[in-house]
């Protein structure tokens, strides 16, 4: 669960108002019909893992890239009207 920002320790919350969020979460319920319908848990498992590792050579890679030039400041920011 996240909340208004990445780290939020959630203590802005009523602990029954926490409780209650918890209890509605949509992604373990979609693991639940997951594991029901389809996959066993070493199945979800792997797929997790999988994603996990994609996530991961992302960021590696984002942090590792070169940062934007100043001529990219402008791209895709505002309408191109033809002329």
């Amino acid at each position: 669960m996240m909340g208004h920002f990445f780290g939020a320790d959630f203590s802005y919350m009523p602990k029954e108002h926490l409780a209650e969020m918890q209890r509605e979460d949509p992604l373990p319920k979609l693991r639940a019909v997951m594991l029901e319908r389809q996959f066993t848990e070493d199945e979800l498992d792997a797929i997790v893992a999988g994603i996990d590792a994609e996530i991961e050579d992302a960021v590696a890679k984002a942090l590792a890239a070169d940062l934007p030039g100043p001529e990219e400041l402008q791209i895709d920011v505002f309408e191109k009207v033809p002329a």
